[in-house]
Parts: structure tokens; sequence; C-alpha cells
């Protein structure tokens, strides 16, 4: 009998490690999210630049590589980019998650952002534009509507 009882004491301890470890790591996942966000943000109003990846300027890619840890080991490129992490629907994105568009002509994704909010209808996204440098934008405005391709989840 004192077997048993050792036997479920040693199986709630197991099990309640499990379950707070899958809370731990949830919350941990917001907190990378938060972070991306925060260090993408600290770039606003950086002019754009082709390949740059420093205040002085960047391009979108650039933005992204120097928003994400280390951790990330990403791709220069939007391309490239866009074939990373886990695909996920514009209804599901979650601030960190990667939004890619298609700016120039035929189907090839040429520009990437990272999303920042998802509280309204559509939602905002951070990126380097080549007119403006490091703003937030909204997939509600028609030509990020209309040249949305598809959105990653890296940190998942």
């Amino acid at each position: 009998m004192r077997l048993k009882s050792l036997f479920y004491l040693l199986f709630i301890v197991v099990l309640s490690g499990v379950l707070t470890s899958c809370g731990g790591a949830k919350k941990l996942r917001k907190q990378q999210s938060e972070n991306v966000v925060a260090q993408a943000k600290q770039y606003l109003g950086t002019p754009y630049a082709y390949g740059g990846t420093s205040r002085s300027g960047m391009d979108c890619s650039g933005l992204v590589m120097q928003s994400f840890p280390n951790q990330y080991s990403l791709p220069r490129t939007a391309k490239a980019m866009s074939k990373e992490g886990k695909r996920t629907k514009m209804k599901k994105l979650k601030p960190g998650d990667l939004v890619f568009f298609k700016t120039g002509r035929g189907r090839k994704i040429t520009h990437v952002g990272i999303v920042v909010s998802n509280n309204k209808d559509y939602p905002e996204f951070i990126h380097s534009s080549t007119s403006r440098g490091v703003i937030i934008s909204s997939l509600g405005e028609a030509y990020w509507r209309k040249n949305f391709r598809k959105a990653r989840r890296i940190i998942h």
C-alpha cells in the first residue's frame, strides 16, 4: 500500500511539473514576441537603406533580423524568410508574427513586416518603407491588403 501511495505522489509531482512547464513555455513565447516588437519599435523613424541593418538605414528584412533574438537565425531576404516558421492565418496573427507581401511585379515575395498588434479589424505591422523608413502600417490599408501573400509564426 505504501508503494502505491508513493507512486501516486510521484505521478502528481511529475504531472504538475509538466503542466507548469507548458504554461511557463507559453509565457516565455509571449515574452519573446513582446521583446521582438519592442526591439523593432526602437527603429521607428530609421530611414530606408537597401541592404541596411543599422539605425543609419535599413531595409525590411534588416529590420526583422535586428528585431529577433540571436537564437532565431533567419535568412537575409524576405523571400527566404517566408519559408521559415509555421504558416498562420491573418485572423490568427499575434504580435511577433511575420507578414509577407508582393510589392513588385510578379508573384514573388519582396517585403516583410512584423505584427505589432491585432486588436482591431486588421493587424498593424512594423516595416521599413522605401519612402518613409521604419513605420507602422495596417493590413486594413488597401495597398497592403491587396499585396498581402502570407504570414508565418517564427516563435511558436
